[in-house]
């Protein structure tokens, strides 16, 4: 590859056009023009990986001839998976006061952590509610969390995270849920059995996927995911996870986010907390 001329081969507005309409297609992610210098900086990672002697030449190839692994691969590096154990803790206070509504006998109380990334989401609700069921022995519960990205799926699935992620996470929880690496080399943590035992991970996209796959679902967390669609897809979105909630089951959203058309389908519990009402 001649990197000189890699260098000099910017992103045109063209090619991220051709670009934004075909991730908008398969995912529903808006790539606005101010983000063009961020997005050729990811894909000239992935084009630096290939046999392909420009970026307008990987783009081409991946939008019109990829294979679905090369589209994953090109989705996963534009898009941002940031993610915290505990974050947005007050979410979880809220969890917790409304699980006692929310138990139904005969059956698991069912949590969806839609766009879960990495897996930190998923893990602190089941932490959450290993916790809860300690004073409710009679709970049992199932979470399934999905994402798009392949490579967040598999950190998620392996349960493995720096120490330095778990700081969130309290000491008593820490001693109960996460195990240290025997290796003292390796500053790593890995969750428990018992939480891995409680979520079940796949791959959804949520503008191609089939919503009725699922049961019908108690809990769903879908933070700071709105946010990269457009308003007409959001409100498409809303209604797909509206019908997937049980009536009077709880939905999460991100702080950044909220409901405003469909305000009437659902009842503010507190900041980016909802009940389905309708």
């Amino acid at each position: 590859m001649n990197l000189a001329k890699s260098a000099a081969d910017k992103l045109t507005t063209a090619t991220h056009e051709k670009l934004a309409r075909f991730i908008d297609a398969q995912v529903g992610i808006q790539l606005p023009a101010h983000k063009k210098s961020l997005i050729e900086a990811r894909l000239r990672k992935l084009q630096s990986q290939s046999d392909f002697g420009s970026l307008g030449e990987y783009i081409d190839y991946v939008t019109q001839r990829g294979s679905n692994a090369e589209v994953l691969t090109m989705i996963d590096a534009l898009t941002t998976n940031k993610t915290d154990f505990f974050r947005e803790p007050a979410h979880f206070k809220v969890l917790t006061d409304e699980l006692p509504r929310l138990i139904q006998k005969g059956r698991p109380l069912r949590i969806w952590s839609a766009g879960c990334s990495s897996g930190e989401e998923p893990y602190t609700i089941a932490m959450v509610m290993e916790e809860f069921c300690r004073n409710h022995s009679s709970v049992d519960f199932e979470i399934v969390a999905t994402d798009i990205s392949a490579q967040c799926l598999a950190t998620a699935q392996r349960g493995i995270y720096p120490s330095a992620r778990i700081e969130p996470v309290s000491e008593s929880l820490r001693k109960r849920y996460l195990l240290r690496s025997r290796d003292p080399s390796k500053s790593l943590i890995k969750m428990s059995e018992t939480l891995q035992q409680r979520i079940t991970f796949s791959s959804f996209n949520f503008i191609t996927g089939d919503f009725s796959q699922f049961k019908a679902f108690d809990v769903i967390f879908c933070r700071n995911v709105m946010i990269y669609f457009d308003a007409a897809q959001r409100a498409r979105l809303l209604n797909l996870f509206r019908q997937q909630l049980v009536m009077g089951g709880v939905f999460f959203l991100g702080l950044s986010e909220g409901i405003s058309a469909e305000r009437n389908q659902f009842e503010q519990l507190s900041p980016s907390a909802y009940k389905r009402v309708i």
